[in-house]
């Protein structure tokens, strides 16, 4: 690298030496005498405040060379020249005494400029510092290594932390120097390119599910104040992926779905840190199951509406927390809004077969309520009144009692092996809080 920067080096070098000589030459007052005789005499004689000029001088106005047209652009141009022929990692930043204000993609566009890197450049640093790392390590591996040479100490130490962490002596001195290769994190060491990395991440997260928002954020965190206080801001949580997501709201939908069977208040909370974009998929696919039940004429209007009211409900409350970017929000509103239509016009016809029935019993008595095959017997006679009721009305009741039964077993079980996988985690962390030595109720 010194070879190939000399000669650049050298010509800045004499640039900034005439810069600052005709700076210095600019700056020097010059006086121009008239006559021999005013050689000999003092030019200035200082009287208090004041200073007094002899006469047969006057001042003279020096003509230099305008500094922006000539030594300012060749300085430069071989700064560049020298950058280049030295590796440099990164652009230089221009317009530092900028001082007017900037809009926030004005200011990215600027950050764009500055992490902009060339490939000659990193390949440049990389092969460089590849071929540095490669020699420390040829060093730390070699026997003997004493503590009498410089770094000895050093590599001392590290050979006994890799031999407290289970790592042989023996296997420190077989690496393979030749495989060691630098790897590039993002930004590739410039932190404006990964200012401008995460950043861009941030058009993604509507599409990421919650443990990728996670990640998104703590990467913007990190790429702006550091990955200690990004972990304290974001960390890391555990089971955020959509497998547990949805089983949540599967779960929640038998909830819901038995509590309204019941005429139960419904009561599973929506939390902030759901998936809600995973909720309401599930949510929704549920209720249209039921409504293509009612379709089929396989669920009674009296059974199904409560339930879609009920999950309606929910799944709103989902929508209100929803991300207001994600793709998906035209969709899931449309969904909900069919939902909503089933819903209304199935309480009205609920409603008017109420009332109609109503209108009936006022008008003919209760025996108008009776279905007009119980009316008579198969030989014209009024049937008897303690009669047994119709078979495919008990089987019906007799199957919704038992999904009912069904629902609730399911339910208890779910709720059991959270309780279990709750339980555990507990013992996991108390265990590793005691192997650490912690104190009770500090956290590893």
């Amino acid at each position: 690298v010194l070879q190939k920067t000399f000669a650049a080096g050298m010509a800045q070098n004499k640039l900034i030496c005439r810069m600052l000589d005709t700076g210095i030459h600019q700056s020097t007052p010059y006086l121009q005498c008239t006559s021999e005789e005013a050689l000999m005499e003092l030019p200035l004689t200082p009287l208090g405040q004041y200073v007094a000029m002899a006469p047969g001088y006057d001042w003279k106005e020096v003509q230099v060379p305008d500094f922006d047209r000539s030594l300012l652009p060749l300085n430069a141009l071989v700064s560049q020249l020298l950058s280049a022929r030295s590796s440099s990692y990164t652009s230089t930043i221009t317009n530092q005494g900028d001082k007017s204000p900037q809009t926030k993609y004005g200011q990215q566009s600027k950050d764009e400029t500055a992490s902009k890197l060339s490939s000659s450049g990193i390949a440049l640093f990389k092969n460089g510092l590849t071929a540095l790392y490669r020699e420390v390590v040829r060093r730390i591996i070699r026997e003997p290594y004493p503590q009498s040479w410089d770094g000895g100490p050093e590599v001392q130490e590290f050979i006994a932390r890799c031999n407290d962490r289970g790592v042989p002596t023996a296997a420190i001195r077989k690496v393979d120097v030749k495989r060691i290769e630098v790897n590039m994190g993002i930004g590739r060491g410039s932190a404006a390119a990964r200012r401008v990395a995460a950043d861009s991440l941030n058009t993604l997260y509507p599409r990421a599910d919650a443990q990728g928002q996670q990640i998104i954020n703590y990467n913007i965190a990190a790429a702006y104040s550091g990955a200690a206080l990004a972990r304290e801001v974001f960390p890391p949580k555990q089971g955020l992926r959509p497998p547990q997501d949805l089983e949540d709201a599967n779960t929640e939908n038998s909830a819901i779905s038995a509590m309204a069977k019941l005429s139960l208040p419904q009561s599973v909370v929506v939390l902030p840190t759901q998936n809600h974009s995973i909720h309401l998929e599930s949510h929704l696919g549920y209720m249209g199951q039921v409504n293509q039940l009612i379709e089929q004429q396989q669920m009674p209007l009296a059974v199904a509406v409560p339930i879609l009211e009920a999950e309606l409900d929910h799944a709103e409350k989902h929508m209100e927390l929803l991300d207001p970017t994600s793709p998906n929000k035209g969709t899931y509103l449309s969904d909900l809004n069919q939902i909503r239509q089933v819903v209304t016009n199935g309480a009205k016809q609920i409603f008017a077969e109420q009332a109609k029935m109503q209108r009936e019993a006022q008008h003919n008595g209760p025996q108008s309520m009776q279905p007009e095959n119980e009316n008579a017997s198969a030989d014209g006679q009024p049937a008897n009144a303690a009669q047994s009721p119709n078979a495919a009305v008990l089987t019906q009741a007799a199957e919704t009692e038992q999904k009912l039964k069904d629902s609730h077993v399911d339910m208890a079980l779910r709720i059991a092996s959270s309780q279990k996988k709750d339980a555990r985690e507990d013992a996991l962390t108390a265990a590793k809080i005691q192997a650490m030595g912690l104190p009770p109720g500090a956290v590893p």
